[in-house]
This record gives structure tokens, C-alpha cells and sequence, in this order.
């Protein structure tokens, strides 16, 4: 006999991005979502190694998505942020690695 409140293990049952899906042994689902890290502009514009109005153009090109907190506070994922300079690096190295295959 299995009681309502007994504790059991859970069992990963999917895993999707940020956010991985548990069955509980009754077969009822809940989520476990990971925390999201936002930065301000001025932080974002430091990482990038770029000045705010840089990053308010990469806003408005759709290269950052802006998470708007209130009419005077704006915030980005930290994600997107670290993939904005994983992308330049990729950039970087793509055409030198082109220009030594000649």
C-alpha cells in the first residue's frame, strides 16, 4: 500500500531547454526551472567589452532580447550575452581558419 505523503524518488522523465520535467510515482509532473541570471545594461556593455549604446543597438537589431523590469528598468539574459561573444569568437576564427585552407 502506497501512502499520499511518503516520499519517493523521482525519475527524470524529459529534459527540455532550462527546464527539466519530473514524474512523481503517482504520474503527476512538475517542473524544476533553473534559475534565469539577468544583467543590466551597463554590466552587459562591460562583458561585451562594448558601451551601452552599443548594446541598445544590438536591442534594437534583435541581437539581445531586453526584459523590460519597469518603464525605466531594462535587463538581458546573461545568456544571451555570453553567446553574443561566443558567436564573435566563432566569427573571429571562421575567416582565419577560411584563409589558411589556401
Amino acid at each position: 500500500m502506497s501512502f499520499a505523503n511518503e516520499a519517493a524518488p523521482l525519475a527524470k522523465s524529459q529534459t527540455a531547454s532550462r527546464v527539466e520535467y519530473y514524474v512523481m510515482p503517482n504520474q503527476q509532473e512538475f517542473k524544476h526551472v533553473t534559475p534565469t541570471v539577468l544583467v543590466s545594461r551597463r554590466q552587459a556593455a562591460e562583458t561585451l567589452g562594448v558601451g551601452p549604446t552599443t548594446v541598445y543597438r544590438y536591442e534594437r537589431q534583435r541581437r539581445l532580447t531586453p526584459v523590460k523590469l519597469s518603464t525605466r528598468v531594462t535587463r538581458y539574459y546573461r545568456s544571451q550575452v555570453e553567446a553574443l561573444i561566443a558567436n564573435a569568437a566563432a566569427a573571429e576564427t571562421a575567416p582565419h581558419q577560411a584563409s589558411n585552407k589556401h
